[in-house]
């Protein structure tokens, strides 16, 4: 058998090792580092009981007096990831204690449009805006925010996805209100202690990998995003750090079923969900006709996903039983890198090789 033949009979049945996905992944990888797409990364993959792992490059490479090796162990700002970690799993787990309905009016947990249902939040069509700098108006809290986002004038509710920002900022106060604790406190009770996320923790989270400069500083375990940063840094769309290895435990918990039951699963991910023009479902995007710019071309209709404006992605794939993880600082050298590019590459190199 020449080698061309054994490589792909290795593909076709399943038998790559680590070793030989984990130099797939570190490809991509290098590739990204060269490119001057970020300073460094942490991905993590796992297919069918194999776990493989590529870290290269830096987590800090600005002051050069200050520059950090990359690790398995680095914390990352996550950015929007939140907003499915936290916010959508908090959201799924509130339908289960029957606590809250998908299909209720906003109204019904706050002073807001009747015509907005929760629903809409969760999938981006509200009709509210995508992003406003409520950092500029002395809000301090997201009560605060969330009277301000309350105020905007919006338009037909469910009609189109607009992804927004605002609607899971007013998502994370309705949890808030539905169970008298803060974001943080719900998340850590109801999700990092019962599958052992020790390394996820919300703004401020020492010790980070560095991302934007501001003010001639990196920031480095205080929240990129402006709006989560003036509101205290536990948002529900952003504000959260965490590692690969808990991330990945998250994603296998929705795999087997030990954070969500199948039946909230099934639900959160319906295709039904999605609004004219989008890929959302309930906060998670999903792969349709639109598919979104991060899933490669590889993942199956059944996979799901999201990603961080800092340059962080999760897919996730029921059908292949797959999880690929990439966490990079890429606005570390500022903002604008087409860090989908390398999501995608990533996600098809391992999809190739499961």
């Amino acid at each position: 058998m020449g080698k061309s033949t054994f490589t792909l009979s290795r593909i076709l049945f399943g038998l790559t090792s680590e070793e030989e996905l984990a130099k797939a992944m570190e490809s991509v990888i290098s590739k990204g580092i060269r490119d001057g797409a970020f300073p460094g990364a942490v991905a993590v993959a796992s297919s069918r009981g194999r776990e493989a792992w590529a870290v290269e490059g830096l987590a800090q490479a600005i002051p050069e007096s200050e520059k950090r090796e990359m690790t398995r162990e680095t914390r990352f700002d996550v950015a929007s990831l939140t907003k499915v970690v936290v916010t959508t799993t908090l959201l799924m787990k509130s339908v289960e204690k029957g606590l809250l309905d998908l299909n209720d009016p906003v109204d019904d947990y706050l002073s807001f449009d009747k015509r907005v249902r929760v629903i809409n939040l969760a999938n981006h069509s509200s009709g509210l805006p995508g992003w406003l700098p409520l950092y500029s108006t002395g809000a301090k809290t997201p009560a605060e925010a969330v009277k301000l986002i309350s105020q905007i004038e919006i338009s037909e509710p469910g009609k189109e996805e607009l992804y927004s920002d605002l609607g899971f900022i007013v998502l994370g106060h309705i949890l808030e209100k539905i169970y008298g604790m803060q974001l943080d406190q719900l998340a850590k009770k109801y999700i990092f202690d019962p599958i052992g996320m020790e390394s996820t923790c919300f703004s401020p989270c020492p010790g980070a990998a560095a991302t934007e400069v501001v003010d001639g500083r990196p920031l480095v375990g205080v929240v990129h995003d402006e709006n989560s940063r003036a509101l205290g840094g536990k948002c529900g769309h952003a504000g959260l750090f965490s590692t690969a290895q808990d991330l990945m435990k998250f994603s296998r918990s929705l795999l087997d079923g030990t954070l969500l039951s199948s039946a909230s699963i099934q639900a959160m991910l319906s295709k039904d969900n999605v609004a004219r023009g989008g890929n959302h479902a309930v906060g998670w995007q999903v792969i349709v006709e639109n598919r979104p710019s991060s899933a490669g071309c590889l993942l199956s209709p059944l996979a799901f996903g999201h990603t961080g404006f800092t340059g962080t992605s999760i897919w996730i794939d029921p059908e292949k039983q797959l999880v690929v993880i990439l966490l990079t600082n890429s606005v570390h050298y500022g903002r604008g890198r087409n860090i989908n590019k390398y999501r995608r590459l990533l996600a098809d190199a391992v999809c190739a090789l499961s």
